[in-house]
């Protein structure tokens, strides 16, 4: 499990931030300027948690491929995107791309959901892990 800084900071932005509040990490992309942000910091926090209790429940897949699951967190609606990588028959690699609160009311798009556990036994079994179309 890998965390991306998508988890705790968020985009630069001119008329909020200066130059100086940009942070560079390991993993920032070389065109992208993020600044810290606590609201993100203190949800991720929660992410290894939310992550080990996958297990059955549902995930859904975005368009770029990203799986993402929504948490309820003392009220808050969080998103949790990730993807999962197949790293051997015994194991996978899941990257956590991205995570923040969601605006009331507001929901991922998503393609359609399976439930995690069936989503990495296919990855292991080196299968795409195919969702159903929403109806």
């Amino acid at each position: 499990m890998r965390f991306n800084d998508h988890c705790f900071t968020k985009a630069f932005d001119p008329r909020l931030h200066v130059q100086a509040d940009c942070i560079v990490t390991n993993q920032s992309a070389r065109h992208e300027r993020r600044v810290f942000c606590e609201v993100r910091y203190e949800h991720s926090l929660s992410l290894p948690a939310i992550i080990r209790a996958l297990g059955n429940k549902r995930v859904a897949s975005t368009r770029e491929g990203n799986m993402v699951r929504v948490e309820t967190q003392s009220g808050d609606a969080y998103a949790v995107f990730f993807t999962l990588r197949r790293h051997n028959a015994r194991r996978a690699d899941l990257f956590v791309v991205s995570a923040y609160p969601l605006d009331k009311g507001k929901r991922p798009a998503d393609t359609g959901e399976m439930k995690f556990d069936l989503a990495l036994a296919k990855i292991l079994r080196g299968e795409k892990a195919k969702f159903p179309n929403r109806g």
